[in-house]
């Protein structure tokens, strides 16, 4: 474990067998693009929180400054 990452926390999911192949292909997909680590639903469960909450902190900055991020 990395100085910086602080305490780890389990957690635990349950999704149906469609859902379940969705995330295989989403994790390879990523693995590949090097966007995660390894190809775990682990990982794509830890990039999925941090992309969400990235655009979710980009939608109040422009809400805050009056934007608009619908697109239209």
């Amino acid at each position: 474990m990395e100085e910086n990452e602080g305490k780890i926390y389990r957690i635990t999911i349950r999704i149906p067998e469609k859902e379940h192949l969705l995330t295989e292909k989403l994790a390879k997909y990523l693995h590949e693009h090097e966007l995660i680590k390894k190809p775990s639903i682990n990982e794509v469960v830890r990039y999925s929180l941090m992309f969400l909450a990235y655009v979710i902190a980009k939608q109040v900055r422009s809400d805050v400054q009056g934007g608009d991020m619908s697109g239209e």
